[in-house]
């Protein structure tokens, strides 16, 4: 198999697939601690016929994948002679693997089903658990997208309990699975007779010490110990590892099995393989060892029926007992539910639903080693790009996902957690220098931590408000104790007297799901009475209007009866993303959103002036890409006129990059890109790189200084328990620094990258173009197409001649295609097709999602006009 962008996440299902119900266990022998294994070979063993000491198995074939001239470790060998060729990277480390894998598990599939279920497919690496692979990375970290069972091979020598315990951490950290822990020599280990406890000092009143008799006599005499010691390594390692607080990680899995085999000596001194045969003291060793081996493969086959048949339990399960989000359960059919095995990058292993054949596609070459293996297998483990980055949050490749995971696992070692009222840690310090630095460079002074998205907004509301009243010296401390001033208006809670204070914002919007946050959003299927029945729209929502590609153009798609008012001459087009973001504003259009914005404003506050209604007091938006909204692209120069009017009038100007900042949509900040100063922003999803749950709210030191009050009353009182928590801090800190440091996002636009003449001069805090122009263009032509928006790590599409909205099934058809043939997971958003990498994926990445997206289109597209009769809507299930 061909290498190329993650074809080792996809090569891994071919080792997945050695885990059929009815076929061969597959497993992982990672070397001992003190990497006493030096060959990368891997063994198929069957219960067929043969004899001798394997008793009715068919004797092992070993085949030896890698191997150099030079007796060091792999990747010094690589350097030594990495001029003949010898250089192995991950991706051909995994590929091959999974082929050779592939291929064993296929004849030994050809048997009997007999022969099958006894059978064994074992990989030995090469060195320890994290000795380098021939491309200088772990070993551990470049075979996890195989992500096989495990057999650790411990050492039972002097300190080996510290070196085995240190390799199983590692591969626990790294979401391995250790099925047994085996120790060669640990057999012969010495008992030893503990010594008699020495007597208790006369009088002692220590519990357990001997007393003098009643009369005066002569202490009692040492306690004789029953038993033996034993003086080896295998009985504190199983002790341990079976321990209830050391199975906690394992989410009610069986602890490892803890094996010891005796010693193997060396053969005896002049003895030749070639001349004399298998040496007798290895003979002697494998008759010795093979009743311990064979309880061992025994208990491997057991541990390996039992997983297969929990996850495969698992959808079942899962429609018992979880209430998913966005989901209508009334509408599903019974398994339905997939089941993620594991995440490795973008990539997650899969569960294929029943008799269902693996993808036909990967992103290296459009073909699936786990393709050619029968489509009959029940259950087994597919991969699945995740093309929707789990909701907009994944930052990480396979390479970064490993020390994104350590950051979390040592603050969560170091400080579990701890309040954070006037609270100081290194967390959370790294994390706010980094938002300061990065996204709020050149105006914001603080950062206010909170648990999601929608609290984020929540918190800048509040800060938006009380700025809005402080510059207007409407601050109180009846205000502060909450209660309302001599003709202050009720609804409002006493806040001002000037009314209830309302959001300007824009149709379309989305800022979360929590009561506040949907108040500040036009009516949507998102508030309306099924959803929030307090629903209440407290604002002014200007329709805006959206920009997308089509024809190969960037132009104003179906431009509001209110431009035609303000413009009637010809709208601009755009013939690239940068000349729409980066060019001079038409003088003409630009004058118009001003005028419309200003118009719709002095209307809206005339309007509540006469109801005794509220005013407008702050101003909310997603700047550039409204991401639940549809994925629509708003036009940068309307946001700009929005943002400008509002400031002129001293209303606060709040950006909501929960999705669009930190690259999503191609820009560290996109209130930056749209060359807007704000005075509070919002960030997160992409905050903790797809970690954990974190939101900063950042603010401007005037914003700040609004909540200085003569008490505790005039602070922001607002927070959660898990305020700043260190663990979600140190992924924030850590996340930041992958996505914003050259060296870990190779997409980070660099003098010595910049495609533009001249280039950069220092870095410009915006990504290289991820998605090929030619493919976009041609996308934007697509019959089925009716706009198309590539921007960032977004493309999106929405597809023409179907039902639009949130509602709609349009996508559906198109999703499924993309998972069943292509191995990409989708979600369907409405009419809307959306496909998204991490902003450190590969272009080669990006290209393969793309492309596929087109064969689904064309395929769809042709079935058409083979069937004019069909409905007017191809495209929906």
């Amino acid at each position: 198999m061909e290498s190329g962008p993650h074809a080792a996440e996809a090569a891994a299902a071919a080792c997945a697939q050695a885990e059929p119900a009815a076929g061969p266990a597959g497993g992982t022998a990672l070397g001992g601690p003190d990497g006493r294994h030096t060959a990368a070979a891997s063994a198929a063993a069957g219960s067929g016929g043969g004899g001798g000491a394997l008793k009715g198995r068919s004797p092992p074939r070993c085949t030896t994948l890698f191997a150099w001239r030079h007796a060091v470790s792999p990747h010094l060998a690589v350097r030594l002679e990495g001029g003949a060729g010898r250089a192995v990277t991950d991706d051909e480390l995994i590929a091959s693997t999974a082929v050779h894998v592939r291929r064993a598990t296929e004849e030994l599939l050809q048997r009997s089903e007999r022969a099958s279920r006894g059978s064994l497919l074992l990989l030995e690496t090469a060195g320890g658990v994290t000795s380098p692979a021939p491309s200088g990375r772990l070993a551990c970290d470049a075979l996890r997208p195989l992500r096989l069972p495990c057999v650790l091979v411990g050492d039972p020598r002097l300190g080996g309990i510290a070196a085995t315990l240190s390799a199983y951490d590692s591969l626990t950290a790294r979401g391995w699975d250790v099925e047994a822990v085996v120790l060669v020599g640990s057999a012969e280990a010495e008992q030893v007779t503990p010594a008699a406890t020495p007597p208790a000092a006369h009088g002692s009143g220590h519990a357990g010490s001997s007393s003098s008799s009643g009369d005066g006599g002569a202490p009692v005499g040492p306690r004789p110990v029953a038993g033996t010691v034993p003086l080896d390594n295998l009985t504190f390692l199983r002790e341990h590892l079976t321990s209830a607080a050391a199975g906690v990680h394992r989410l009610g899995a069986p602890p490892p099995e803890v094996v010891g085999v005796p010693a193997c000596l060396p053969p005896p001194l002049g003895h030749s393989t070639f001349r004399d045969g298998l040496d007798p003291n290895l003979s002697s060793w494998l008759a010795a060892s093979l009743p311990a081996f064979s309880s061992l493969l025994e208990t491997l086959q057991r541990r390996h029926a039992a997983r297969l048949a929990g996850l495969a339990a698992s959808a079942a399960a899962a429609e018992a007992q979880l209430w998913w989000p966005f989901t209508q359960h009334a509408g599903l059919t019974h398994g339905s539910a997939t089941v993620v095995d594991a995440r490795c990058g973008e990539t997650w292993t899969a569960l294929a639903p029943p008799q269902t054949p693996p993808p036909a596609a990967t992103p290296a070459t459009g073909s699936n080693p786990a393709s050619a293996l029968k489509p009959d297998l029940d259950p087994a483990l597919v991969p699945l790009y995740d093309a929707s980055c789990s909701w907009w949050t994944q930052a990480a490749t396979p390479e970064l996902q490993t020390e994104l995971a350590r950051a979390v696992s040592y603050a969560a070692g170091r400080y579990m957690h701890v309040l954070f009222p006037e609270i100081a840690h290194a967390p959370a310090l790294a994390a706010a220098d980094a938002l300061l630095r990065g996204p709020g460079a050149g105006w914001a002074e603080r950062v206010f931590f909170s648990d999601d998205g929608s609290t984020a907004i929540e918190v800048a509301l509040k800060m938006a408000f009380r700025k809005f009243l402080a510059d207007r010296g409407e601050l109180s401390a009846a205000q502060a104790a909450g209660t309302a001033p001599p003709g202050a208006d009720s609804a409002s809670g006493g806040a001002a007297p000037g009314g209830e204070l309302l959001v300007l914002g824009l149709q379309g919007g989305y800022h979360g799901d929590t009561l506040g946050s949907q108040d500040c959003v036009a009516p949507s299927v998102f508030n309306g009475p099924l959803q929030a029945p307090w629903y209440r729209g407290r604002g002014l929502f200007l329709e805006p209007p959206y920009v997308g590609m089509r024809q190969g153009r960037w132009q104003i798609l179906d431009p509001p009866a209110w431009l035609r008012r303000h413009h009637p001459g010809e709208l601009p087009s755009w013939a690239s993303l940068d000349d729409l973001l980066g060019g001079d504003d038409a003088p003409g259009l630009a004058a118009a959103y001003r005028a419309h914005v200003a118009a719709a404003m002095d209307e809206f506050g005339r309007g509540q002036a006469g109801s005794g209604g509220g005013r407008l007091a702050a101003c909310i938006l997603e700047p550039l890409l409204q991401g639940a909204g549809g994925m629509l692209l708003v036009e940068p120069a309307f946001q700009r006129a929005v943002a400008e009017v509002c400031r002129s009038r001293g209303l606060p100007v709040i950006v909501d990059e929960v999705f669009t900042g930190l690259f999503r949509a191609g820009h560290l900040s996109a209130a930056a890109a749209l060359r807007i100063m704000p005075d509070i922003a919002c960030y997160a999803k992409l905050l903790t790189g797809g970690l954990v749950p974190m939101a900063a709210t950042l603010a401007t030191g005037d914003v700040f200084r609004a909540f200085n009050g003569p008490s505790k009353l005039f602070a922001l009182l607002h927070g959660h328990s898990y305020t700043a928590y260190p663990i979600g801090a140190a992924a924030a800190a850590a996340s930041m620094e992958v996505l914003t440091r050259p060296e870990t996002n190779p997409n980070l636009c660099h003098p010595c990258r910049c495609p533009k003449t001249p280039a950069c001069a220092a870095p410009c805090g915006r990504l290289l173009p991820l998605w090929d122009e030619q493919v976009v263009l041609e996308l934007s032509s697509h019959p089925l197409v009716s706009r198309v928006v590539a921007i960032g790590t977004v493309l999106a599409l929405e597809l023409g001649g179907t039902t639009s909205g949130y509602g709609s099934y349009g996508s559906m058809e198109v999703v499924q295609k993309l998972r069943d043939e292509h191995g990409i997971y989708a979600r369907p958003l409405g009419s809307v097709v959306y496909l998204m990498v991490p902003p450190t994926a590969r272009r080669e990445t990006a290209a393969w999602l793309a492309g596929s997206l087109r064969r689904v289109l064309d395929e769809s597209a042709d079935a058409t006009d083979r069937s004019p009769g069909a409905a007017a809507d191809p495209v929906v299930v």
